[in-house]
C-alpha cells in the first residue's frame, strides 16, 4: 500500500512538473504575433522572384525575375542598380522603434492614403510578405511600415543609412527601367552598320560569318576591309552593353523637331534573336540637354569642348539624353578598324 503511495507522488510530481515546464515555455500567442507583425525582413533575398508595388494614385509596377534578367512589368529590363537597392531594403530593413499610441491613428490615416502597398513573392510565385509603406518620420532617419492585417505600425530603418527608404520602393516605370543605350549581347549580334552624315566614307559594316567577325565597306556590301586585329573589332561590340543614359525623355519637347533631322551618326544593329533591327540616331546638342540640336556637326569637330551632351533617337520609339564622354567610344571610323 505505502509503495503504491510513493508511486502515486512520483507520477504526480513528474506530471506537474511537465505541465509547470509546459506553462513556462509555451508559445505566447500573443508574443507571436507581435513579432510577425514586425517582421518585414526577407532574410534569403535570393529566392525573391516577383515584387508587386502599387500606390492609391499611381500605376502599378511588377518587378519580376525572368529567364534571369529582373524586368519592369514584363516589358522592359529593369535598371540593375535600382534593383539591387530594392532587394537590400527588403533583406536588412530593421525595426527602429514603435511610434507612440497616441500618434498611431495619424499614421494610419497617412498610410491609407500614401502607402505603397508592397507583395513579395519567392521565384515559385509563393507569397512571402505583404505590407505597407508610409512617409517618413519628421527626422528622415525612419520610415513608417505597416504588415497586412498587423495590429499596429512600426517605425522601420536600414542600419547604417541615413535617408527615407521610401524612395527606394517609389519609383516610376521610367525610373526602374535600364538606361542601357543599346543592350545587346555579343553573341545575339549578325551585323552592324555604323553610317556617318558627313563623313560617308569613314561607314564601315560588320558582319558575322561563320561566327567570324568581318569588316565591309558601307558603301559596297560586297567589299571586305582588312581589319588590323581581329579582337579589336570584336571589342568594340561587347562595348555596346556597357553604354549608359542619362536618363530617358520620351516627353521631350523638341522630339518632332529631332526627328525631322538628318542625324550625325545612324548605328543599325541586327540581331539573331530579334527579325527587326534595333536603330540609334545620335544628334549632338549645341549647347547642353535645354539647348538646340545641332544640324552641323561633322566627324572632325567632335569635341568635347564644343558640346557635352546627345540626343538619341531609338527605333523602338525611346528618346534618350546621353553624354558625349560616354558614348565617344560607339563612333568609331572604318579608318581606326584598319
Amino acid at each position: 500500500m505505502r509503495r503504491n503511495a510513493i508511486y502515486f507522488l512520483v507520477v504526480l510530481f513528474i506530471g506537474l512538473g511537465g505541465l509547470a515546464w509546459y506553462g513556462l515555455n509555451k508559445p505566447d500567442e500573443k508574443m507571436s504575433a507581435i513579432l510577425a507583425d514586425r517582421d518585414f525582413a526577407i532574410e534569403d533575398i535570393e529566392d525573391v522572384g516577383k515584387i508587386f508595388l502599387a500606390g492609391r494614385d499611381t500605376t502599378p509596377n511588377t518587378l519580376e525575375l525572368i529567364n534571369g534578367t529582373w524586368m519592369i512589368n514584363a516589358k522592359y529590363k529593369a535598371n540593375p542598380n535600382a534593383v539591387k537597392n530594392l532587394l537590400e531594403t527588403l533583406r536588412d530593413i530593421k525595426m527602429q522603434s514603435i511610434p507612440p499610441k497616441g500618434h498611431v491613428k495619424g499614421i494610419m490615416e497617412g498610410l491609407a492614403v500614401f502607402g505603397i502597398k508592397v507583395e513579395i513573392y519567392s521565384r515559385k510565385l509563393k507569397k512571402l510578405k505583404t505590407y505597407y509603406v508610409g512617409s517618413g518620420t519628421h527626422s528622415e532617419y525612419g520610415t513608417y511600415f505597416y504588415m497586412e492585417n498587423g495590429q499596429q505600425p512600426y517605425i522601420m530603418e536600414i542600419p547604417h543609412f541615413s535617408g527615407n527608404v521610401r524612395e527606394r520602393y517609389d519609383l516610376s516605370e521610367l525610373d526602374w527601367r535600364d538606361r542601357g543605350v543599346m543592350d545587346v549581347d555579343f553573341q545575339d549580334i549578325e551585323s552592324v552598320q555604323v553610317s556617318y552624315l558627313d563623313e560617308k566614307s569613314e561607314s564601315f559594316t560588320i558582319r558575322k560569318i561563320e561566327n567570324r567577325l568581318k569588316l565591309f565597306d558601307f558603301a559596297n556590301q560586297e567589299i571586305s576591309l582588312n581589319s588590323k586585329a581581329k579582337k579589336t573589332v570584336e571589342n568594340y561590340l561587347k562595348e555596346f552593353p556597357d553604354v549608359g543614359a542619362e536618363a530617358i525623355q520620351n516627353d521631350h519637347p523638341q522630339r518632332k523637331l529631332l526627328e525631322e533631322l538628318e542625324p550625325f551618326c545612324t548605328i543599325e544593329i541586327k540581331r539573331l534573336s530579334n527579325p527587326n533591327p534595333l536603330i540609334c540616331k545620335f544628334y549632338p546638342i549645341e549647347i547642353d540637354s535645354v539647348g538646340e540640336a545641332s544640324q552641323e556637326v561633322k566627324q572632325t569637330h567632335l569635341k568635347r569642348a564644343e558640346f557635352f551632351r546627345m540626343h538619341v533617337i531609338r527605333s523602338d520609339g525611346d528618346f534618350l539624353l546621353v553624354q558625349y564622354p560616354v558614348v565617344e567610344k560607339l563612333f568609331r571610323t572604318r579608318q581606326s578598324f584598319q
